[in-house]
């Protein structure tokens, strides 16, 4: 069977919108492999603290800390004892990680989006650019945009750091 007048039409635009999507999703990063953590420093407003008794964070905020080796470590952070900082690196199997006062550089608040957050604004966007190739097949299309805006929207996006700690 062969397709004439508008089917054509439609046919050819809903494999140009597929296209479009696919370039998309593989310029974005989704198709990576390894994925990259970018990370921004951005100082806060009123300036970092100097010592680790001034710093202002509350139990469960994701943080990085920068130690005196040039390491980072990256975790959600359980509490302050009197001369360390204890967190949660979050893999599993690890117990909670003490990093003592004097190793300690920067401590930083990492902000930004989550990756659920992005994925469903990215399927959102998806779903309503498939719109138009929607017209010959409703669900289909706008399931098939929505799942590769998940895609999309998920692999994209960057963390930005507030210093709350600078020594």
């Amino acid at each position: 069977m062969r397709l004439q007048g508008p089917q054509y039409r439609r046919a050819r635009h809903a494999a140009g919108v597929a296209a479009t999507v696919l370039v998309l999703a593989i310029a974005s990063g989704c198709a990576r492999t390894t994925p990259t953590h970018k990370l921004r420093m951005v100082p806060v407003d009123t300036g970092p603290a100097l010592s680790l008794s001034e710093v202002r964070l509350s139990p469960g905020a994701d943080c990085v800390v920068g130690l005196t080796s040039g390491e980072l470590v990256r975790g959600r952070l359980v509490r302050f004892d009197t001369d360390a900082v204890v967190l949660d690196l979050q893999t599993p199997g690890a117990e909670e990680h003490r990093v003592i006062d004097a190793d300690i550089t920067t401590i930083g608040r990492v902000i930004g989006r989550s990756k659920p957050r992005r994925a469903w604004i990215g399927a959102l966007v998806g779903a309503v650019l498939s719109l138009p190739a929607a017209l010959s097949m409703p669900g289909d299309a706008i399931v098939v945009g929505g799942l590769l805006g998940s895609l999309v929207g998920r692999a994209t996006g960057d963390s930005r750091i507030e210093i709350v700690l600078r020594r």
